[in-house]
């Protein structure tokens, strides 16, 4: 408990305890503790997996069905970044497993609690899929309504959108990069797709665009792009659930657990790196000692970004953004504020003690 006197805001205290609450057999409590953490830092993946782990785990007890399904959903509903572990395989067979130990027990009706939430894996607002064929290597970037570029630099953004790219399980001539927003904002995206390596069969790339998967509002166009003279596509979303700008947690610095479903056993901890500068050592470098920053300048732009949320309806967050370019040792810092509707006036309080407060 002491991580937690220590770092009350900080979601890895909460994992550290959870997993000491684990080893003395405190499953409930290691369980609630993921769910502290997970209010703290809703997108950090470790949090769920372990919460399934310990869900599942011998020394359980009676399996919560409710926690189960928290864990599940969560895993699901989000899209994450090809970083060496599939959540979305992980999250589906921990539920399998769990089920069918429920139905042994004599609890079908949690056990279709449990599978019920995997139906709602392809609830997406926004997915735009880039497909060719043959030895080529080509590069989906989508330009979204808050500003935001999510790219193979870029792969997660405030925006809701994560890239899947370079895929290197993809061995045949069937290729693809897959753009996904589980929860979009409305607007307009422009998607790019440029020439990294060799060249497409017939030089040309499709692609999918889908809209509402897995709801009755369901919509798919159909776009082909002639590498030879790509020329960026225009897409219109209305009827985005999000409202609120997501929170940025850069890949190189969130570290899987390494789970072993069996033995419930957790691996090393999961980092999570507040502050600008946190995705690159480059551009810690470039940021914090700049004597030095000739020698690590990157090599690609790097940027790095957190949120403030919004104080009104209107108003979904303001990004902070730092950035280091290409080859350079100077580092860029603004604020984006991201409206979604008209601006509205917000009214203050009335304090009589101040002078004027009455008018």
């Amino acid at each position: 408990m002491s991580a937690i006197d220590l770092e009350p805001l900080d979601p890895k205290a909460y994992l550290r305890a959870a997993k000491a609450e684990h080893d003395l057999g405190k499953t409930d409590v290691a369980i609630d503790l993921c769910k502290r953490a997970a209010a703290l830092e809703p997108n950090l993946p470790a949090i769920y997996a372990n919460a399934l782990v310990y869900a599942d785990a011998p020394n359980a007890g009676d399996v919560k069905s409710d926690v189960v399904s928290w864990a599940t959903k969560n895993l699901l509903r989000r899209d994450w970044p090809n970083d060496g572990v599939d959540h979305v395989k992980t999250a589906k067979e921990s539920a399998d497993r769990i089920a069918k130990k429920l139905i042994a027990g004599d609890r079908k009706a949690d056990a279709d609690t449990v599978m019920s939430t995997i139906a709602e894996e392809k609830n997406r607002d926004l997915t735009i899929e880039l497909r060719w064929q043959g030895q080529a290597d080509l590069d989906l970037a989508v330009a979204e309504p808050t500003g935001t570029d999510c790219t193979a630099i870029q792969k997660r953004t405030s925006g809701g959108g994560v890239l899947r790219s370079d895929i290197l399980e993809q061995q045949d001539e069937n290729r693809s990069e897959i753009y996904t927003a589980a929860a979009a904002f409305n607007g307009k995206y422009k998607v790019s797709v440029t020439s990294a390596l060799g060249r497409a069969i017939g030089n040309k790339a499709t692609l999918k665009v889908t809209k509402f998967a897995g709801t009755d509002k369901e919509e798919v166009e159909v776009f082909t792009v002639d590498l030879a003279k790509p020329t960026p596509v225009e897409i219109t979303l209305d009827g985005g659930t999000r409202h609120e700008l997501a929170t940025v947690i850069p890949d190189d610095v969130t570290t899987a657990r390494q789970i072993s479903t069996h033995s419930g056993q957790i691996g090393a901890a999961t980092g999570v790196t507040a502050g600008f500068g946190a995705a690159d050592p480059a551009t810690l470098n470039a940021t914090n000692t700049p004597a030095s920053a000739k020698n690590t300048a990157p090599l690609v732009s790097m940027e790095s970004e957190k949120r403030l949320p919004g104080i009104t309806t209107s108003l979904p967050g303001v990004r902070l953004v730092s950035r280091v370019k290409a080859g350079s040792d100077v580092a860029e810092y603004f604020a984006q504020p991201v409206f979604t509707g008209k601006a509205v006036d917000i009214p203050l309080p009335k304090v009589p003690l101040l002078p004027g407060a009455g008018d």
